[in-house]
């Protein structure tokens, strides 16, 4: 089965090993790979080599160099919407099983957060933080709890991303 035309695969481990040789075969199924690398160095290293390999069509602007610090800071973005789930399980904090596990999810985001502002501006980091949680709870409100969805939802859903998209790309690297 051919994959759908303009498929687009992220690989993060794509500069050697096993993560190398899934990029080569994605590329030549015509799926153009984003490759993520700690530096951006790393992340273009493999372009000559995929295409020397048979990697389909590659271009340097097919990869994505992510920091180490953007890394983390956009897994603790993930595990803060884990986090506003499991507010509500809790029932205001009488139950002990959830409220154990919404304090830990809570304490690792901020942890990981922190690990992230060693190299990153406090302002953006949070700001990307704060603003992937929310895009986050808003969608699996809508999709688990059947939040409604109105125009005012998704315009203020839109802007966050944009401004995250933002922040990446005009922000500190």
């Amino acid at each position: 089965m051919a994959p759908p035309q303009g498929s687009i695969a992220l690989n993060t481990g794509g500069n050697r090993g096993i993560g190398f040789e899934t990029a080569r075969q994605l590329g030549q199924r015509g799926i153009a790979v984003l490759i993520g690398a700690r530096d951006a160095e790393r992340g273009r290293r493999p372009h000559g080599r995929l295409r020397c390999a048979g990697g389909g069509r590659t271009e340097h602007h097919g990869v994505v160099a992510m920091s180490g610090a953007w890394i983390t800071l956009i897994v603790a973005g993930l595990v803060e919407i884990a986090w506003s789930q499991s507010i509500k399980p809790t029932e205001s904090f009488t139950r002990p099983g959830p409220s154990l596990v919404c304090v830990a999810l809570g304490v690792t985001s901020v942890y990981l957060l922190s690990r992230a502002m060693r190299d990153l501006p406090v302002g953006t980091a949070y700001a990307v933080f704060t603003g992937i949680g929310s895009v986050g709870a808003v969608t699996l409100g809508v999709v688990l709890h059947n939040d409604p969805v109105t125009v005012g939802r998704l315009l203020a859903v839109a802007l966050i991303l944009a401004g995250i998209l933002a922040a990446r790309l005009f922000g500190a690297s």
